[in-house]
């Protein structure tokens, strides 16, 4: 009768190698998103969805309450509030920053509905005021990230009140990139608000 030998250290060393291989290349190969937004300023609700490889791995329907965000998944009662206290804003936006140091930028399109049935002189003001801003923003990634695509488009209405705001965001990036992202955003936060990682300093 076949008796099984047991595994070597050279075997299990190979094996455990082989595992770390893998886990490394998933880590580091880069994937494709495409995040679509839209938000209504009108009755303050939206959604976000996001795909991967076409795939829809994320959507949650947005509102916004009590100067909040709260995000409920379209799939089960799962709720996420989000406050707009300073420690979040500027934890999103250090977050923004070091995603955007360390992904590959595909394209971006913004399309923004906009109108104010009672006075349609600030509507067509305010619709150049955003020409302006969209142009100085895509200017400034443009210049950061050569190869985009950028687009946009502002439809102005005077004859309703019109706030909705559509983008679609199409990008790469591998999931270590994204991990080291939200640490270096998160020890940012902490540092600044909490204080977390502070040397003592002790005066004579």
């Amino acid at each position: 009768m076949y008796e099984k030998k047991p595994y070597t250290y050279n075997t299990i060393m190979y094996v455990v190698f082989f595992i770390f291989l893998i886990l490394l290349l998933i880590l580091t190969l880069p994937f494709y998103f495409k995040i679509q937004l839209e938000f209504n300023f009108i009755i303050n609700e939206g959604y976000i969805k996001i795909y991967l490889f076409k795939i829809m791995i994320l959507h949650y329907n947005v509102k916004y309450m009590d100067k909040k965000f709260v995000l409920n998944n379209y799939k089960s009662s799962k709720e996420i509030n989000v406050s707009l206290d300073k420690e979040n804003i500027y934890f999103v936006n250090q977050l923004r920053k070091e995603i955007f140091k360390r992904i590959y930028l595909s394209k971006i399109s913004i399309l923004l509905q906009i109108g104010l049935k009672s006075n349609p002189a600030i509507s067509a003001i305010f619709s150049g005021l955003l020409h302006s801003m969209i142009n100085i923003l895509y200017s400034n990634i443009s210049f950061q990230k050569p190869t985009s695509e950028l687009k946009y488009d502002i439809n102005t209405y005077y004859t309703k009140n019109m706030g909705i705001v559509k983008s679609e965001v199409a990008c790469g990036s591998s999931i270590l990139n994204i991990l080291l992202s939200y640490i270096k955003a998160k020890k940012s936060s902490n540092l600044r608000f909490k204080g977390v990682g502070k040397k003592d300093v002790v005066k004579s």
